[in-house]
């Protein structure tokens, strides 16, 4: 297409007013319908009833005479296996999980649609080529009229910078579809304030604006419907798809990406089902109604230092939590196909990842307590904390279990006290218990959904070496 136009449109400026977390806003009451609230029985009373079942079978196990070690395991031990019990009921209330078919509106809807990519400094050629890849398959399709490609860049590096705008010029000259570009001279805030500069000066122009990452795509049919189905329901603010990863070169990368292919859909549909209408945001492949996200999502600064003060840097979770507060729809319709994601290729890439959003996570803290929050929306924040804090914790129980298994080494029973007594203190140790404590532990940590969140079948390790040394 060629564009003779300036790099950015006429502004239409929309408001965003900063959110409290201090005052909870106004809204209709919030109801969840009968299906979503038999998945939250099966994923919360289920994981809470076999979680306590198994605590107390390893409390059994240790006897009446248990010492401090054994009863730190314990507590170590019971907020592991519940961390694992949750994902096993989360999978299984994927069985109230529906599909949602809403064919697309005829030709008089004029909803305005925009494809948004924040950039900082990644490849342009990708990025373009994915952009390209997209518009000309919604060029075949009634949004090809009302839709845009923005190109929202953070980029500080004057080379990549450089890069980039030609990258952009030949994109603009080969789409269909409309390009914009902007950069900001300065990041501030980041992402968090990469978007909402967009949505603060161009938001009004858009009814709909799709999130992407820079190593999205999302297929025009998968667009079509997010677009019909949000049509289809004003109250619904944002609306998430279950990205599939894609584009894996190395042994790592594949591993990723086949056990997500694999147990994807299954996590999907769990988290579909429970969540309802209250549910998550990751950022991208998802759809949002621009005029909501400008008036529920402007994140404030947290009080204090980093890493827990400061700029938000896990927004997603945030924005859906504050949309959801005031009273807009967010879902996660696992029945839609056709949104992909990159990942990174190697094991230096994903830590600094997984760096950054241990950050971000453990900032939510202080989100949490918030005032006016849904307690799903507070359960996604505990979640998303929890996932980094467990490897700790399973740590200090495999830590624990190696002192424990040392005390039974090394220290001499007392089989007699200091006062008179008939019969010696035999050490107590159910290890039969402890076997059939083991087959459901082995079951739950190599559930679907646990790959998610914590290292598999770590507590095998502390079991055998209990179970051997008891006998």
């Amino acid at each position: 297409m060629d564009q003779t136009l300036s790099a950015v449109p006429p502004s239409a400026p929309l408001p965003m007013p900063v959110q409290s977390l201090r005052e909870a806003p106004a809204r209709r009451a919030l109801r969840s319908s009968t299906r979503t609230r038999c998945a939250r029985v099966v994923a919360f009373v289920g994981a809470l009833i076999i979680g306590s079942l198994g605590s107390w079978q390893l409390y059994a196990a240790f006897g009446h005479n248990a010492n401090a070690l054994q009863y730190a395991l314990l507590a170590l031990f019971s907020l592991t296996f519940y961390w694992i019990a949750f994902s096993t009921t989360t999978a299984l209330a994927g069985w109230f999980s529906t599909s949602r078919h809403i064919a697309p509106r005829s030709g008089e809807n004029r909803s305005r649609l925009v494809l948004v990519m924040p950039v900082y400094g990644e490849d342009p050629s990708m990025t373009g080529a994915a952009l390209l890849a997209m518009a000309e398959q919604l060029a075949s399709t009634p949004l090809a009229t009302r839709c845009e490609l923005f190109i929202i860049s953070d980029t500080q590096n004057p080379d990549a910078w450089s890069t980039e705008t030609a990258a952009f010029d030949v994109l603009r000259r080969h789409s269909p579809l409309p390009v914009w570009y902007r950069r900001r001279v300065k990041n501030t805030a980041r992402k968090v304030g990469n978007v909402a500069d967009f949505v603060s000066r161009w938001g009004a122009r858009y009814d709909y604006m799709v999130m992407l990452d820079a190593d999205s795509l999302m297929d025009a049919a998968t667009i079509n419907a997010l677009v019909a189905r949000m049509d289809a329901d004003p109250e619904l603010g944002l609306l998430q798809t279950m990205p599939r990863l894609t584009g894996a070169q190395s042994l790592l990368a594949r591993t990723i990406q086949f056990a997500g292919a694999l147990y994807g859909p299954v996590v999907a549909r769990g988290v579909d089902a429970w969540q309802g209408e209250d549910g998550n945001y990751w950022g991208h492949n998802a759809i949002i109604r621009t005029r909501a996200f400008a008036q529920s999502c402007a994140l404030p600064t947290l009080r204090g230092r980093s890493p827990i003060g400061g700029h938000i840097m896990s927004h997603d979770f945030v924005e859906a939590a504050l949309m959801r507060r005031a009273g807009w729809g967010v879902r996660m319709d696992a029945d839609l196909s056709g949104s992909y994601e990159g990942l990174p290729p190697t094991l230096g890439d994903l830590a600094g990842r997984e760096r950054r959003w241990a950050q971000g996570n453990l900032q939510h803290l202080g989100v949490i307590g918030a005032k006016g929050l849904r307690w799903p929306n507070r359960m996604h924040f505990l979640i998303g904390i929890l996932s980094y804090l467990m490897s700790p914790i399973w740590l200090a129980m495999l830590l624990v279990g190696g002192l424990i298994t040392a005390q039974t080494l090394l220290v001499t029973p007392q089989y007699f006290g200091d006062h008179y007594q008939l019969f010696p203190n035999w050490p107590t140790f159910d290890a039969q218990r402890m076997r059939l404590l083991f087959s459901p532990q082995w079951a739950y940590c190599c559930s679907p959904n646990l790959s998610a969140y914590a290292p598999p079948c770590s507590t095998v390790i502390d079991v055998d070496a209990l179970v051997a040394h008891g006998q």
